[in-house]
């Protein structure tokens, strides 16, 4: 008698037992991986509003924030302020055959809402995604190296509330209460022949958000 024939009522049994693996794995795919890393993004106009609905964190009493992003100005310039990245006072320039911009953006959002894993970056005429952070040129265009806190959209040295492994918001640190409104600079290296087109809003879920640049 074959192996087949021997195992064949085994084998038939596998059938539901893999058809719901595939059901698990598909659930996984739609609803956690493919709204990280698939998401198209959406276009809005003049601001991107965020909620808590858009971060994992957690809050006690269940509380539901806002924030609000409106990007104020998008310029060429020929360097970047070091603290931002190394912290050793020097400044930072682009390496050649790229060029530095700085965007400028408003940000308004309650103090108690957790803004760390938020990210800023900019999106070229082709959907290229430009990040801040330490670079360098290639064949291929600017390759980011990523550095502590690059792009991130809460002010340096008051970042407000984290949360720990578990997505629960924790108490904020001695002095590192967040203002309600503040302006950020980000600071992005592009190829020089790459005017950039849209500024991208990135929270932890949820995709997200594309709004055109401002005044290029």
């Amino acid at each position: 008698m074959s192996w087949w024939r021997r195992n064949r009522w085994g084998l038939i049994l596998m059938l539901p037992v893999l058809a719901l693996a595939l059901a698990a794995a598909s659930f996984r795919l739609v609803t956690l991986y493919l709204p990280w890393f698939a998401s198209t993004g959406t276009h809005v106009e003049d601001a991107v509003t965020v909620t808590t609905d858009s971060s994992f964190v957690v809050y006690p009493d269940g509380e539901e924030y806002t924030a609000t992003f409106t990007p104020l100005s998008l310029v060429p310039v020929a360097s970047a302020p070091d603290e931002a990245y190394l912290g050793d006072g020097s400044d930072l320039r682009a390496a050649p055959g790229a060029r530095l911009w700085r965007l400028s953006t408003r940000v308004e959002a309650d103090p108690s809402m957790s803004l760390v894993e938020c990210r800023l970056s900019l999106l070229g005429p082709d959907g290229t995604r430009y990040m801040a952070g330490l670079a360098q040129t290639t064949s291929e265009g600017v390759a980011v190296v990523p550095s502590l806190g690059a792009g991130s959209c809460v002010p340096a040295g008051a970042p407000g509330p984290y949360s720990d492994l578990e997505g629960r918001v924790q108490p904020v640190g001695e002095g590192e209460d967040r203002p309600a409104t503040y302006t950020l600079d980000t600071y992005i290296s592009v190829p020089t022949a790459v005017v950039p087109a849209e500024v991208r809003i990135d929270m932890s879920i949820g995709g997200h958000w594309k709004i055109d640049a401002p005044g290029v």
